[in-house]
């Protein structure tokens, strides 16, 4: 009998062990946890975090840390933004054409509320939603983007809104508009099958673009500091009322792409040909693009086009043509407005980790 009991003592205590010992083991996993994620001195989430994170498309937002923030924007909010995007009254019936890949096809003669119409309509039935994968590799990608940011740059917020627009659409580019970065269905699909299969040079012009299209919101914000900075150290000279005349002009009018980020006509700078403006048009083919430099004959009260007296053709170059210009935007292809030559500019530094004076004049605006 007291064998028994003694038996009966041993087991109870061995289950009491037993129970006990899972506990201790949670307390011990949340432990090491807690402090493994915080023992990073900036206090970043890892991406390893989020490895299996079971993201809602009926989620918008994801609030990250040292107020950096993530939404995607759902089908009316992005039809919003289109519905209140100013710069459509500048779109032409040509340039229209190859945005949509000609799936709407107005002629120059309609009038110019009726083109207006037209484009906006397209763009509130080619917005779309994000699917959970596509989220998914997003969210991760802006993680790596917003710690090399943080690395280089002081922000008080950090904010990424996106919206998804439909495949051919744009010529597939990823552009901005207000704060809200727009990425074209193929380049979500192309990041998102290249994370999955870890391709890192894709990534990391993914990454690079991702900055690039930030700094173009940046300087949405602060367009006054920056056109302060263009002058001051790049000696550009800005140009007010040129666009007006350029679109006065039919073979511009003809040829004419509105970049959402820089608009051509903004701005001049001198070169061995003279004053000229870089401008991005669509090509002979109404398609595809071309870089050119347009002379300008300065005047007393205004900068009006340098053309031949035939015909409505302006005076144009190729870059190759004038390569001190070449040399005055650091030899950067995309330099049709200094816009695009800061965020090429800047976004290799960011990528490179490399300080600069565009990375102090940021850190001086954002700090």
């Amino acid at each position: 009998m007291l064998n028994m009991s003694k038996q009966s003592g041993i087991f109870i205590k061995n289950l009491l062990i037993l129970l006990v010992i899972p506990f201790i083991l949670l307390f011990i996993i949340k432990y090491v946890n807690y402090h493994s994620i915080n023992s990073n001195k900036n206090n970043f989430i890892q991406l390893e975090q989020f490895k299996d994170m079971n993201l809602n498309t009926n989620v918008e937002e994801f609030q990250l840390p040292h107020n950096i923030s993530i939404k995607f924007h759902s089908i009316p909010s992005s039809q919003k933004l289109y519905k209140n995007l100013d710069l459509i009254k500048y779109f032409q019936a040509n340039e229209i054409k190859a945005k949509t890949n000609y799936k709407v096809q107005p002629t120059q003669a309609r009038e110019t509320k009726y083109l207006q119409n037209e484009i906006q309509s397209y763009y509130l039935e080619n917005v779309s939603d994000f699917t959970k994968t596509e989220q998914n590799s997003i969210f991760k990608i802006i993680m790596q983007v917003s710690e090399k940011i943080r690395k280089m740059i002081s922000f008080k917020s950090l904010e990424w809104k996106f919206v998804k627009l439909s495949l051919n659409t744009d010529w597939n580019y990823p552009y901005t508009i207000d704060d809200t970065i727009v990425l074209p269905t193929k380049f979500i699909r192309n990041i998102t099958y290249f994370y999955k299969t870890n391709n890192p040079p894709v990534l990391e012009a993914a990454e690079n673009t991702f900055i690039h299209e930030w700094l173009h919101i940046v300087q949405r914000n602060n367009q006054e500091l920056f056109n302060q900075y263009y002058k001051k150290y790049w000696n550009y000279v800005f140009c007010p009322g040129l666009k007006h005349n350029m679109l006065k002009n039919k073979w511009i009018k003809r040829y004419w792409i509105t970049n959402p980020d820089g608009v051509n006509g903004d701005w001049a700078i001198e070169t061995s040909k003279g004053l000229i403006t870089p401008m991005v048009l669509l090509d002979n083919d109404l398609h595809t693009h071309r870089k050119i430099l347009i002379k300008l004959s300065p005047s007393k009260d205004n900068i009006m086009i340098d053309r031949n007296s035939r015909d409505e053709k302006p005076i144009f170059y190729t870059y190759e043509q004038v390569p001190d210009f070449k040399e005055k935007v650091f030899h950067i292809s995309q330099s049709y407005h200094p816009n695009e030559v800061f965020a090429n500019l800047v976004a290799e530094q960011i990528m490179n980790q490399k300080n600069s004076t565009e990375i102090e004049f940021l850190n001086k605006l954002l700090k």
